[in-house]
């Protein structure tokens, strides 16, 4: 609770520090490592490496705990120096996560672990897997609990669709998630960081459907950053991709 009060005012200094109290309370607490994370990637600039550096060492410290690696995966993701190292040493962390620990997930856990290794396997250009598995995943997470994961495994198959040139399965995709972004609350929180995804897509700007599609991951990263809502016109413009 501390934590979180200090993470509200921008005291990153006091969440640091009240994380590792706790983490070192309570190795098998989850939140305790997100806070952690969040006190290294909101300040400016951003301190990647270091995190990394440190859920390297709380990984060794932990090793039998799911929690450390999990973060670990998401910084190596989302803030790695060097985008497509992170990428690939990602995607293997979570893959080892996978063959650890999946079976031992309670279901709420088992769900956000699979979106995250389906972005995993997308920013390292595992794109066929991902229009095979995601749109069947999204699938599985239609109630409103799971809004807040249902619409970034959306938007990766979406994008995955795209980049197989699938376009009658992209154009499909776009309307779940604009029905899925009617359907989240107004005061619900989106906590998905889109950055490894976008890094990935910034090379394919000049594909025929790049601009409108960085347009909706950076809309839907505000979801997070800001609180605001995907623009209607955003989801306009990628309808005009077809």
């Amino acid at each position: 609770m501390q934590a979180d009060i200090a993470l509200e005012r921008g005291d990153l200094d006091a969440v640091r520090q009240l994380a590792e109290q706790a983490i070192a309370v309570d190795p098998n607490y989850s939140w305790s490592y997100f806070q952690l994370s969040e006190s290294y990637t909101r300040r400016k600039p951003k301190r990647g490496q270091e995190a990394i550096d440190r859920f390297e060492e709380l990984e060794r410290q932990h090793s039998s705990y799911y929690w450390p690696g999990r973060q670990l995966a998401n910084l190596y993701h989302d803030h790695s120096p060097n985008p497509a190292l992170g990428a690939e040493r990602s995607y293997r962390k979570w893959a080892e996560l996978d063959k650890r620990f999946a079976s031992s997930l309670d279901p709420a856990t088992l769900k956000n672990h699979r979106a995250n290794f389906l972005e995993s396997r997308f920013t390292t250009g595992r794109h066929a897997e991902v229009l095979k598995d995601g749109p069947r995943l999204a699938g599985e997470l239609a109630g409103e609990p799971d809004l807040p994961l249902r619409i970034p495994v959306l938007v990766l198959s979406y994008a995955a669709a795209l980049l197989e040139n699938d376009m009658k399965g992209a154009q499909g995709l776009l309307e779940s998630i604009d029905k899925s972004l009617k359907a989240v609350p107004a005061n619900q929180k989106a906590l998905w960081d889109y950055a490894g995804t976008r890094s990935h897509l910034q090379k394919m700007q000049r594909a025929p459907w790049g601009e409108p599609l960085l347009q909706l991951v950076d809309a839907a990263q505000k979801m997070r950053d800001e609180g605001k809502p995907i623009p209607a016109e955003v989801i306009a413009a990628n309808r005009k991709i077809f």
